[in-house]
């Protein structure tokens, strides 16, 4: 029984390192700066409020399919 459970022990720890991680692609950037009462203000950013941006656009679809790590079901854990 303590080899049993060994082996499953053994097999629960490799799925859970053997888990392929996907990483979102990163954000488009785009330096742009403004003034705000004598302050200038840099935003690497502020392309992404432009929703008809083509490169905005592809970015976002792919942010909706790239799935969240913490949402993937761990194949040592079972759901009951």
């Amino acid at each position: 029984m303590r080899i049993l459970s060994l082996f499953i022990t053994g097999f629960m720890i490799l799925g859970v390192y053997s888990q392929e991680v996907v990483k979102p692609a990163p954000a488009p950037m785009k330096m742009q700066t403004d003034e705000y009462f004598g302050t200038t203000v840099q935003d690497p950013y502020r392309n992404l409020e432009n929703l008809e941006d083509p490169a905005v656009i592809s970015w976002m679809k792919d942010e909706a399919i790239t799935p969240d790590p913490s949402s993937i079901p761990s194949p040592a854990v079972r759901n009951y």
